[in-house]
């Protein structure tokens, strides 16, 4: 069985410390972990506006730095079309998938993983929050479905053809494509309470 291993940079610069490692390869090596990960393509697009990250202290000396979505671009929508009609649908033109061929011959015989990003998991319903907000999602699947399917559609058209081109400049060097997304509360699933 393969074995995984995930972590924040501010743990993984307390295990180097702790462990006299010098970097993350030596650490995946040193708990004999199966997979790596890929950056995967280059992102060439629109400028983005990105707002500056938060900091967390989680424990005396430990910070922890993250994003936040401060803005949901489709929270005006009230229809389909207006979902159709937003501008800044994401294209898989906008990415250099030139680099991923290089990335995974860097790892060699490892077993290679592509997962995106935080905000690209290749997912549906994380990113429909990230557009519309959560709150607004968990209504619309229930009180305005056209709305919630729209928004799913626009973004498995970009997925699917996104994935084929990263696949296609892998020639075989992608061993799992992963995709991943957020169904869960820290209690359990989410459910819809009607």
């Amino acid at each position: 069985m393969p074995i995984d291993f995930w972590s924040t940079q501010a743990m993984d610069e307390k295990l180097l410390d702790e462990l006299g490692l010098a970097n993350r390869e030596e650490l995946l090596r040193e708990f004999s972990v199966d997979l790596r990960y890929i950056a995967g393509p280059q992102y060439i697009g629109p400028p983005l506006k990105v707002e500056p990250k938060k900091t967390v202290i989680a424990r005396e000396g430990w910070e922890q730095s993250y994003w936040e979505v401060v803005e949901h671009p489709l929270a005006h929508c009230q229809t389909a079309a207006d979902v159709d009609a937003y501008d800044g649908w994401p294209s898989p033109d906008w990415f250099d998938y030139s680099v991923i061929r290089q990335q995974c011959a860097a790892y060699g015989e490892a077993c290679v993983v592509f997962e995106g990003d935080r905000l690209n998991r290749i997912a549906q319903l994380k990113p429909a929050m990230y557009l519309r907000g959560f709150g607004q999602i968990l209504v619309d699947m229930l009180l305005a479905p056209e709305v919630f399917q729209a928004i799913v559609a626009h973004l498995c058209d970009f997925y699917l053809e996104y994935e084929r081109r990263i696949l296609e400049a892998a020639q075989g060097g992608i061993n799992l494509l992963m995709t991943g997304d957020d169904f869960g509360t820290q209690d359990g699933p989410m459910k819809l309470i009607c």
